[in-house]
């Protein structure tokens, strides 16, 4: 019994430090913007080698489609035991109207279970645009943690700081920024 009480101690603190571990390389580099309710661990795969977001634009460089990495969402760790949740994500595209961000596209919310082991298997998501203006875009990435009846109890948004884009005819970069898009 005391062996099987020091198990779950010296296994979750071996999670948390391979994520110590890895989020420096491939996760750190997302900025959190806010944090509400009672959530797990989280984060985005957003690096120079792996932009969060990649933006797709045509020849004219009007964007054509925004593609997200997805995020990795753990359930909260409420006690002894695997605990097992039920999480989930979007994103949103927002636009500037010189005035300020708001939202030109939200994707619905996709629901998975987790552990406070192993992430959710969440994959990566893309939104369209036709006739999009030519002004600047951002996306913020929303995760969700919720009860056993399905309530949410918790919420985190997070920006990418490094974004991808693919422009036809003109080639394509990373960058890091906090709009999509080339800079210069």
């Amino acid at each position: 019994m005391t062996l099987r009480m020091h198990t779950r101690p010296v296994a979750l603190a071996a999670v948390v430090l391979a994520l110590v571990l890895l989020l420096p390389v491939s996760a750190a580099a997302d900025t959190p913007l806010t944090h509400s309710g009672t959530r797990g661990v989280h984060g985005l795969i957003d690096s120079q080698e792996d932009p969060a977001a990649t933006c797709h634009y045509d020849s004219n460089f009007q964007l054509k489609k925004v593609v997200v990495r997805a995020p990795i969402v753990y359930a909260r760790n409420t006690g002894s035991g695997t605990q097992v949740a039920t999480v989930g994500w979007r994103f949103r595209v927002q636009y500037s109207s010189g005035l300020g961000f708001s939202d030109a596209k939200t994707t619905s919310i996709v629901k998975s279970s987790a552990t406070d082991s192993r992430p959710a298997a969440f994959t990566a998501r893309s939104v369209s645009f036709t006739n999009a203006a030519e002004i600047e875009y951002r996306v913020r990435v929303d995760m969700f943690w919720y009860d056993s009846h399905g309530h949410q109890i918790g919420k985190a948004t997070h920006a990418p700081d490094w974004y991808g884009w693919v422009a036809t005819s003109h080639g394509s970069g990373i960058e890091h920024t906090n709009v999509c898009g080339p800079t210069a």
